[in-house]
């Protein structure tokens, strides 16, 4: 099981790999989730807050719904998904397929 860090690594290379308009550094990545959690690690281990002990949990599901004509939008929820460590994406492709959807798809370890 990669950590957080191991998956924004992962997801940065692969945006940059398959030229999307929607580039972010492993650092940029961290640093939103971050602010959504309050701590980089909350998805990998127990932090401390205050007097008590939590946790962070990504969804075990997740579906989204993709449009063909917004490819970026689709490569940030997928982004989002693969950051938190869904185990389990499902994804509604549109008619047409844009390749670079196919690409970053591939680029993914």
């Amino acid at each position: 099981m990669m950590t957080t860090r191991e998956r924004a690594h992962a997801l940065s290379d692969a945006l940059l790999r398959t030229g999307a308009k929607w580039q972010a550094s492993p650092e940029t990545l961290i640093k939103a989730l971050t602010q959504e959690l309050g701590h980089p690690e909350a998805l990998d281990r127990f932090i401390e807050r205050g007097p008590q002990r939590c946790r962070a949990r990504a969804p075990q599901r997740l579906v989204h719904i993709l449009s063909g004509n917004t490819p970026e939008a689709a490569l940030q929820s997928l982004g989002r998904g693969i950051l938190l460590g869904c185990p389990m994406q499902f994804a509604k492709l549109p008619r047409e397929i844009d390749l670079g959807l196919n690409t970053f798809l591939a680029a993914l370890p």
